[in-house]
């Protein structure tokens, strides 16, 4: 399961730089959430309003 992650760790070692900035990374409390929900947004209700014109013009070409 995680030998994708050994192999890239083998190959390209540990990127201290990435994990600094990381680390120095200043995320507040509601941070976190208000990221969550950006995404769900963002991604999730127009991939669930795409399927539904889809179905939509499915089902009034063929079912109907």
């Amino acid at each position: 399961m995680f030998s994708t992650r050994r192999k890239i760790k083998e190959k390209y070692g540990d990127n201290e730089k990435f994990s600094d900035k990381r680390n120095k990374l200043d995320v507040e409390k509601g941070d976190i959430p208000a990221m969550m929900i950006a995404a769900f947004v963002t991604l999730v209700i127009p991939v669930i309003l795409i399927l539904c014109v889809i179905f939509a013009i499915v089902w009034l070409i063929f079912l109907r």
